[in-house]
């Protein structure tokens, strides 16, 4: 079957992200992985906010369990240094393709 996705754009403040997300996160019924990653989380919004009122000036940013990294894509908007991890692979393929859809930097995974 194949993964299925749907378009979803968060404003936070002045910031505008557009992230393709699973249309339906059951698509992966496995054990660890499900539904966590392939959606956007209330508390993501909220640390993103957040974010975007931090001094990243020479600091190097790490989000682990990114799912679908809207904090790494907000402080990406802004020209920070980082960096985007996640146990599962199907993020890592999102995160290429969102950084490609916003038109910023590349996030290392």
């Amino acid at each position: 079957m194949a993964r299925r996705y749907r378009y979803q754009t968060i404003e936070i403040e002045q910031t505008e992200v557009t992230l393709r997300v699973l249309r339906d996160p059951s698509q992966f019924s496995d054990d660890q992985t499900f539904p966590l990653f392939g959606i956007i989380w209330a508390s993501s919004e909220v640390l993103s906010a957040l974010m975007l009122k931090v001094d990243i000036e020479g600091k190097r940013i790490l989000e682990i369990g990114c799912g679908m990294a809207l904090v790494s894509h907000v402080l990406n908007s802004r020209g920070a240094d980082i960096t985007a991890m996640n146990i599962h692979p199907v993020p890592g393929e999102l995160l290429q393709s969102n950084t490609e859809l916003n038109k910023t930097n590349p996030i290392p995974l």
